[in-house]
């Protein structure tokens, strides 16, 4: 069977008050069929920029697909017309998105925002997408379902609110499901629950998931595999049990060292030196060059590729032998 989605250099651009930037840098990766695929990196690496993209959702101007392919089950997505796109957007591909009180309509009640996808894409008269959609609210954990669905968004606390948007996004049972850090903002129990829900809605309908997130605990939990993005490059691509235990990049590994950890001893946090560097002002070589320990004159003027060192492990890095040699700790 073919991959679910397979992206090609992709590239994307946007224009500045300083001139054109580059938010996404030659992105390739594959995504199968039941695979959970984790994005993860620091805000404006780039993560949003690419599902957004993915979505066609990229907004012309001031930003632009450059370069790349997005072949989606066999066809480019980047060829189709926005006609055929919206009968894709929402139907066959959804996406969580991270503020769920942007993501709804303040103006519409959950059931009508939940049933809309239904109507539009299925078929379904109002009286059968109503009776869906209280089936959604069930599968996903929602309390007295029948009275949600007649509240309007602001009625709600933010944990249910993601609960509609994950009810809208799984309504057409989607072939693609993108969630852009949608446990963000939410307590821990509840962030715990959304994500073993999206776990066992994943196992039901077969969906590829891709999984945007800053937290690597999360990232640890649900995902199969992880690309690591660094100024809108992927620096990093493994398994997830690769990635946690022989990170090859520096970016990789100063991420690692950073989450906290509970100990007897009271230990300083670690974190990354430096600064992301300006996209209107990008280094030579190396775009982790500035923050890395490990950098040296080869770093500073040629730009590493993409490199497999091994079966379904690839990292952008000169010197990565040194990082594995240096370990997590």
């Amino acid at each position: 069977m073919a991959n679910l989605l397979e992206i090609n250099d992709l590239t994307v651009r946007f224009q500045s008050t300083e001139g054109m930037v580059t938010a996404v840098d030659e992105l390739s990766f594959s995504l199968d069929h039941g695979e959970t695929l984790g994005i993860v990196g620091e805000s404006g690496c780039g993560k949003s920029v690419s599902v957004l993209a993915i979505m066609r959702l990229i907004q012309d101007p001031p930003g632009k697909i450059t370069n790349g392919s997005i072949i989606y089950l066999g066809s480019n997505l980047l060829k189709v017309s926005e006609k055929e796109m919206e009968k894709i957007r929402g139907n066959e591909i959804t996406m969580i998105f991270q503020e769920p009180m942007t993501a709804l309509n303040p103006i519409i009640t959950c059931g009508d925002q939940i049933a809309e996808p239904l109507i539009i894409h299925k078929g379904y008269s109002k009286k059968e997408a109503n009776k869906e959609a209280l089936q959604l609210l069930k599968l996903v954990g929602v309390p007295s379902p029948e009275q949600k669905l007649r509240e309007y968004p602001h009625q709600l606390s933010g944990g249910l609110r993601q609960r509609m948007v994950i009810a809208m996004a799984l309504a057409c049972k989607p072939n693609l499901l993108i969630a852009d850090e949608p446990t963000t903002a939410l307590d821990a129990t509840i962030q715990a629950q959304i994500l073993e829900l999206m776990k066992e809605l994943k196992k039901e309908i077969n969906a590829g998931v891709i999984l945007i997130s800053h937290d690597l605990g999360i990232v640890a939990e649900t995902c199969d595999r992880v690309i690591v993005m660094y100024t809108g490059q992927v620096v990093e691509e493994a398994a997830v049990r690769e990635i946690f235990n022989f990170p090859t990049h520096p970016y990789t590994l100063g991420l690692l060292k950073s989450i906290p950890r509970i100990t007897p001893q009271k230990l300083r946090l670690n974190a990354i030196e430096g600064v992301v560097p300006n996209p209107t002002d990008m280094p030579k070589g190396c775009a982790f060059c500035p923050r890395c320990s490990f950098s040296d004159e080869l770093c500073e003027n040629e730009r590493p590729a993409l490199n497999v060192i091994q079966p379904g492990h690839k990292v952008r890095c000169w010197h990565y032998e040194k990082v594995i040699a240096s370990g997590v700790a």
